[in-house]
């Protein structure tokens, strides 16, 4: 369920190959209209979902990244020269290298992939390592060396084995090594959208036949994680990738665009910044009063650079149960505003957090917006996480705090004292 309690601060080098995708859809018809009957039929959907799903989602802890029953899983020659890339009877990744060595690598779009499927970057935020399992080659070589790297960030930064754990592996023909790669010196927006990792296989003399049975993330699971705190020196020039996604009619400066236009940072707000906008009163489509929909990816995007939110997308929030919004509203006395949390996942779904608005009250105080995530579909691959404001009669300025996940109950009191 939704809920809302009063708080306030005063309490306490290889490029991308291939077009990045567009923006989804920004959800149902019902949803650019706000009110009643859409959280209707929301309701009906959701409990139709929670009908049809069946088990939990994989944690935001280890996952199996790659596996090779019956597919390639997109694997592809990434530089030098890899051959006849296959998978074989026993569900391992198969390749051959000619001497002259080469690198294969998981498809920078992620394709086919068994975790987060057609993902530009897979989220690994909280995990330690990624582990090869059982790499091996047979060849007359009787040792061959392996680096092992990642791509990741906006950037696709290449990390290798130097950077990564320090030295370059060696293999002997006929023996299978798992290898754990650790993640711990990636900066926070490059695990959070890793958009490739592979082997690049040094060169030899003789012809080898190599085999991978399985690519997986490593480490315990994350009991909270900011998504976006809105400082000054955030990622994106403090707006953490995020943007109105619909109804932007209803946000003053936005011109119904999928873009920040409208949007600010006020770094005086709340504890370290805030995000802030003015949202309209009186604004109407057919015939139903609206408010702004805003939304964000894994708040490591930039989307103020790039006008696409593809850079933060997807994320992996299957760990929580909550999402907190932290926001305020100020604006004429008695005044208030109502807000429904939602995510758009596995491909745009759009579910509701809840289902019933809450009323954000125009007083100047801050309330902490509650979402529940329990019951939800894809919630390890989340490529919107949002907040829908409805309709109301005369012009309130917003703010928001921050964006939080988490596994606490909701409390009255949140300590800001904790960041």
């Amino acid at each position: 369920m939704i809920s809302f309690s009063l708080t306030g601060p005063g309490e306490s080098s290889k490029l991308r190959i291939g077009k990045p995708a567009e923006c989804g859809d920004s959800g149902p018809e019902d949803a650019q209209t706000g009110g009643m009957q859409m959280m209707l039929r929301l309701n009906h959907f959701l409990s139709l979902a929670l009908v049809l799903w069946v088990g939990s989602a994989l944690a935001q802890s280890p996952h199996v990244l790659n596996t090779f029953d019956g597919t390639d899983e997109g694997w592809e020659q990434g530089f030098g020269t890899i051959q006849n890339i296959n998978y074989d009877e026993n569900g391992r990744l198969t390749w051959e290298t000619d001497g002259s060595g080469g690198a294969i690598r998981d498809n920078f779009n992620n394709l086919n992939a068994i975790f987060q499927p057609q993902a530009g970057g897979v989220d690994l935020t909280g995990l330690s390592a990624v582990e090869f399992v059982n790499v091996m080659y047979t060849g007359d070589d009787p040792t061959i060396n392996v680096e092992f790297f990642m791509q990741c960030g906006v950037g696709y930064t290449y990390k290798g084995s130097s950077a990564l754990i320090g030295h370059d592996v060696q293999f002997v023909s006929g023996v299978p090594q798992s290898i754990t790669v650790p993640l711990s010196v990636l900066l926070p927006t490059e695990i959070a959208w890793v958009t490739s990792w592979g082997i690049n296989i040094r060169a030899h003399t003789a012809q080898a036949q190599w085999s991978l049975e399985e690519v997986r993330s490593l480490g315990p699971s994350l009991t909270e994680r900011y998504i976006a705190r809105f400082t000054p020196e955030s990622p994106d020039n403090g707006f953490q990738s995020v943007f109105v996604n619909f109804n932007g009619d209803a946000i003053q400066g936005n011109g119904n665009v999928q873009s920040q236009a409208g949007l600010s940072i006020n770094p005086a707000a709340g504890v370290d910044g805030a995000l802030e906008f003015v949202s309209l009163g009186g604004i109407t489509s057919g015939g139903n009063g609206i408010g702004g929909a805003l939304s964000i990816g894994n708040g490591a995007g930039k989307f103020s650079e790039v006008p696409n939110d593809y850079y933060s997308r997807p994320t992996d929030i299957s760990n929580y149960q909550f999402i907190d919004w932290m926001c305020r509203a100020t604006g004429p006395e008695g005044e208030s505003i109502g807000a429904a949390l939602f995510i758009q996942s596995g491909g745009y779904n759009y579910q509701n957090l809840g289902g019933q608005p809450v009323n954000l009250p125009a007083d100047g105080q801050w309330h902490k917006l509650t979402g529940e995530l329990t019951g939800l579909n894809f919630v390890d691959n989340v490529e919107r996480i949002g907040i829908n404001f409805y309709g109301h009669p005369t012009d309130l300025t917003i703010q928001v705090d921050h964006i939080r996940g988490h596994n606490d109950q909701p409390t009255d009191v949140q300590n800001w004292s904790l960041y």
